[in-house]
Formats: structure tokens, sequence, C-alpha cells
């Protein structure tokens, strides 16, 4: 049995962003114009290394802005020599790749065992990387975060409204404490497995150029199938920013009482099946 690992629903933005912040990373592979699918892209996947000193000069690596393949190309070759130069074991530098270390804000104190400032990662508590890493949850690091602004409000209270309308300026406009990175440490709960292929996409569907997947998004379905799954207790699922975990990691959360997570339930498709939804957790 598997389960995606997620955020609850809040209600609104309001309270999601009172609670979980923002995030940002300082350096990150700028997005591509490939001439071969046409497309002009930015990929977004978390490494669980930093951007090599040799490399931070490189106005590209801050701007993210898109730049010619052929261009791109050569710029994550020399990323590629140079994270290997400082002794990292690395084959390949994906594509929008985000490098170490993620800069968080928060407009409240981070209280959660879970939190979720960007898309397609979570941040934990101490609490949450030593049970993992004590019971040996494979197909996830964890990386050290950044604390720039904790708010002097307490999470569990009413959020305020800021004076924009936009949810993402609560975290402006709220009072800071004087040492934020007294709130630490947390972490980044960085992904380093990937399921196969979902039903309706596959190899062909790669752009050879630009690695791209332009599948057809009605065919695509969001379900797990044996020959999808990776030996590791987490994983993302190919083609999402979903977070997966097996029934044992599911355990883990669930009996720990570990705070603002969903699971849900992911169809398990057999012999050509349809999948059933199994089951729902939720705690906040």
């Amino acid at each position: 049995m598997f389960f995606r690992l997620e955020s609850p629903a809040y209600g609104s933005d309001y309270k999601d962003t009172f609670i979980n912040g923002g995030g940002k990373y300082a350096y990150s592979l700028p997005g591509i114009e490939c001439s071969e699918c046409g497309n002009t892209w930015g990929g977004w996947e978390t490494v669980p290394y930093p951007c090599p000193e040799t490399m931070k000069g490189d106005k590209r690596l801050q701007q993210h802005w898109p730049i010619p393949d052929t261009e791109h190309h050569a710029l994550r070759a020399a990323v590629l020599d140079a994270v290997v130069a400082e002794g990292h074991s690395v084959n390949n530098i994906p594509m929008g790749a985000n490098f170490q270390p993620l800069h968080v804000r928060f407009p409240s104190t981070p209280r959660s065992d879970f939190l979720w400032p960007v898309i397609g990662s979570a941040i934990v508590s101490p609490r949450v990387k030593l049970l993992f890493e004590t019971h040996g949850v494979t197909g996830v690091t964890f990386c050290e975060v950044v604390i720039d602004k904790v708010g002097k409000r307490d999470s569990r209270g009413p959020f305020p409204f800021p004076s924009t309308g936009e949810p993402e300026d609560i975290i402006e406009e709220v009072s800071g404490e004087q040492f934020p990175d007294r709130f630490g440490p947390l972490y980044e709960m960085v992904i380093t497995s990937e399921s196969g292929f979902p039903p309706g996409v596959s190899s062909s569907d790669v752009c050879t150029g630009c690695t791209r997947e332009n599948y057809k998004e009605n065919k695509r379905r969001i379900v797990l199938t044996q020959e999808m799954i990776p030996n590791s207790d987490v994983f993302t699922l190919a083609t999402t920013l979903y977070i997966i975990v097996n029934e044992r990691v599911q355990h883990m959360i669930v009996e720990n009482r570990l705070t603002n997570a969903v699971l849900t339930s992911m169809p398990i498709e057999s012999n050509g099946k349809k999948p059933a939804w199994l089951r729902f957790f939720s705690r906040c």
C-alpha cells in the first residue's frame, strides 16, 4: 500500500502562508529554449548538494531566465564538472536543479513537524529527521535550511490580512524575531528516488534535446503499477511533484502523530483492472 504525502487543505491561501511561509533557492539552473521540440520551459527538481563555489558568480544561476539550448547544455556540463570536483558522486544535473540550501521565511512560529513553503518538497522538524534516519527510511536525505525570518505571531492563532490583499505579503508585513535561526534547525526532506513512468507515458514521449516529457495529458493516468515502484520507502511519482511513501512510513507518521500532513492512498493498478482509492488519513 502506498500513500501520497502532502499538505492539508487550509481553507484559504492566507492560512496556508501563515503556517507554512515561503521559500527560495538562491541558485537554480535556468530554463531552456529547446530547438528540438520548440518548447521554452524550466524544470523543478531539488538536489541534495550546494551550487559549486566556482559557479556562484554565474548570474544565469541566479536569474533563472530561459537560455538557448546549446548554452544550457554547456552550462549544465560546467556545473556537473564543478559539483564532481567538490567531491559529490553525481553523474547528471537534472533540468531545473535547485541547489542547497533553501532559504525559508515564516510569518509565524514554525511549530509543525511538516511545513510546505515550496512546491514538491517538505520542510521537517528534527523529530522527523531523527525518526526517519533511526528507522533507515530510504529515498530521502535531509539538508538544513537557512531561516531568514520568523514572525512574532503564534501559528496556532488567527492570521493577519495583508494591506495588499496578497497572501504572500503576510510574510513581508509581520514583525520578525531578532534571531530567527534560534527556531532551527529545520531540514528540507529532499527526495532522491523516482518511480517509473505512469500508464500513458513512455520514454518515447521525452524530448532527447531537453528531456521535457511531451505526453498527452488526457492519456496519462495518475496511478501506480508494480512495474513503476522503485526499491525505496519514499519516492516521487514520475511526471508529477507527488511525494509517495510506503505503508511503513505511513505507519511512522500516524503512530508518532506527526503534524501538518495529509496521507491519501494511491490507487494500485493490477492486470489492467481499474484501481480503487483505498484509504485516507489526515492530521494537522
